[in-house]
């Protein structure tokens, strides 16, 4: 008898890098933004590295290693410019399930972020699936 897990097909480990995304909602009246973004997944949350001046163009290159049960699972992305005197603005986001990840075809790809129902930019996200 086959586990749950093996049923599923999809158990490993995801590498996900967010390499870089191109904004086209700019929060800044004067100099440019200070994009960074968060991770949720289950009941974790990760954050990168602010990417300071980053503007429109933020480029983090930062690789995140999640534990996937089920590509059925879903990711949520975030994007935010910092803020100095006041709340972060989000700038958009996007959730997808783990399943745009473990397949081929969708290992290097740009995703379409949003804000409020509308496109606001794209992320491109690289990951490299490991499965058990």
């Amino acid at each position: 008898m086959q586990s749950e897990t093996k049923k599923l097909g999809s158990t490993g480990i995801a590498r996900l890098t967010i390499v870089e995304a191109v904004l086209h909602k700019d929060t800044e009246f004067f100099g440019k933004m200070d994009p960074y973004f968060k991770i949720f997944f289950r009941n974790f949350e990760m954050t990168s590295k602010i990417n300071y001046q980053g503007g429109k163009s933020p480029k983090w290159n930062e690789t995140f290693q999640i534990h996937v049960k089920n590509k059925q699972e879903v990711i949520r992305f975030e994007v935010y410019d910092e803020e100095k005197n006041r709340d972060d603005i989000m700038v958009g986001e996007r959730e997808l399930k783990m399943e745009n990840f473990i397949d081929e075809a969708h290992k290097n790809k740009w995703f379409t972020l949003f804000y409020k129902g509308k496109p606001k930019g794209e992320i491109h996200i690289k990951c490299d699936f490991m499965g058990m």
